[in-house]
């Protein structure tokens, strides 16, 4: 038989009879969440986000002062908020958490990991303490609190790394950092493995330079200008980062890669003794500046 025939002659698929309607994003209210570095930056604004969306959440931090004031902005979206407040490289301050949190946190939905931090060198001269006090907080603070935490997770918990495109691409005087987050995303693959039999799942989430205190630091310490703007704002990650925790469970998406629009970096001119930040554009740069780029990758 003519398989062109025959194909036309099957009968119509039963689907086709009744358009497909799409499901709306989940409702997260009353969902309880754990952020980890939510004192400032993208850890901030997922909290912020999330605390809108109707989640319930427990702020973690070191700085008890900044953990409070994004506890009071959260807490204006009516929901519930929690702050817990210890040093993360205490690894007793860690083990204890699920004893110190409220009890409307005794089941998690969401664990998500937005500490972090940075130092830039070249391997010559960098000193390797360095990389160790990068390796306890990038790496060895999600694995233990991950590991103290998974008892508590819900059925169909999420757990989110806020990881870097440093990750995913080194540069010079990154190696260190690179090294970490490598790491941070051999941990969540190897994770989500373990955690996809029971119906829980992993999100690595991979920004590029996003506009934050820590970037702006950055750019300080390399001499070059800052200007916000031009790189992606942290309230536009976290919506991001919350649409993916809406997905139904048939949908998986465990890597989200979010590049910054590439720029030109724009070295400072010569000190003039005014103490104003420059906020410089390679548009406001001379003809034939030299533009490096910048070491980092965040």
């Amino acid at each position: 038989m003519n398989l062109t025939r025959s194909l036309l002659t099957l009968p119509p698929m039963t689907f086709a009879e009744k358009p497909l309607t799409p499901k709306l994003p989940a409702d997260l209210t009353g969902r309880t969440a754990l952020i980890t570095g939510a004192s400032s930056g993208i850890g901030q604004a997922l909290a912020l986000a999330l605390a809108e969306a109707g989640v319930a959440v427990c702020l973690l931090g070191r700085d008890a002062a900044r953990l409070t004031d994004t506890a009071a902005r959260a807490r204006r979206c009516g929901g519930t908020v929690a702050t817990l407040a210890l040093e993360l490289t205490d690894d007793a301050a860690l083990e204890s958490v699920p004893a110190r949190l409220p009890a409307a946190f005794a089941r998690l939905d969401f664990l998500i990991h937005g500490a972090g931090i940075v130092c830039h060198g070249l391997l010559a001269a960098q000193p390797v303490a360095e990389l160790d006090q990068q390796y306890r907080i990038n790496v060895r603070v999600p694995y233990l609190l991950t590991q103290t935490l998974l008892p508590r997770l819900a059925a169909d918990a999420q757990v989110v790394f806020i990881n870097s495109m440093a990750a995913l691409i080194s540069r010079a005087s990154n190696g260190q950092y690179a090294a970490t987050k490598a790491a941070l995303k051999a941990l969540a693959d190897s994770l989500r493995e373990e955690l996809r039999p029971v119906g829980q799942r992993v999100l690595s989430v991979y920004p590029g330079k996003v506009a934050t205190p820590l970037t702006a630091q950055l750019h300080a310490e390399e001499n070059l200008a800052y200007d916000p703007t031009l790189y992606i704002q942290p309230a536009d990650l976290a919506g991001l980062v919350l649409g993916v925790l809406r997905l139904p469970a048939t949908a998986l998406l465990h890597d989200l890669p979010v590049r910054s629009v590439p720029r030109p970096a724009v070295p400072l001119p010569p000190s003039t003794g005014h103490s104003e930040p420059a906020f410089l554009s390679s548009a406001s740069a001379p003809p034939g500046a030299f533009h490096p780029q910048p070491a980092f990758a965040l």
